[in-house]
């Protein structure tokens, strides 16, 4: 017999801007496998997401830092998401990267299914870095 009743996976949320924080974690509250963790206590959360523009170094501390703290497994969610980037999250321990264009309700639960259960997620098809691209004429 197979148990319908889930566990809801302890989401923690966190951006630099305060109105992507609330939107993602509006995302998630409503939804039956996610339960939002407060802000105070991502030790609590089981993954964490990380919202940000790009893979820079603040966002790569931030990701190095919720895992020295205890929450095991990131997702990160980016404006812009390239080849440099993935490697430098991935290098940082992220095991998910999402491009926020596509960062829907369901993306965001499927990233945090996956981290949860210890795999990987990753937007398709991570844009070249600017100084790999081909030039324009």
């Amino acid at each position: 017999m197979t148990d319908n009743l889930t566990r809801r996976i302890p989401v923690f949320v966190y951006a630099h801007d305060p109105v992507l924080q609330a939107g993602v974690a509006s995302q998630l509250r409503g939804h039956p496998d996610a339960e939002v963790v407060q802000d105070d206590r991502p030790d609590d959360a089981t993954v964490a997401i990380v919202v940000a523009d790009a893979a820079d170094e603040a966002t790569l501390t931030i990701i190095r830092g919720l895992q020295r703290n205890g929450v095991p497994r990131v997702v990160v969610v980016l404006s812009v998401l390239d080849s440099a980037g993935v490697l430098a999250g991935v290098e940082a321990g992220a095991c998910g990267m999402i491009r926020r264009s596509e960062a829907t309700t369901a993306r965001l639960i499927d990233a945090v299914k996956a981290a949860a259960n210890g795999d990987g997620t990753l937007s398709p098809r991570p844009r070249r870095c600017q100084e790999h691209s081909a030039p324009r004429q």
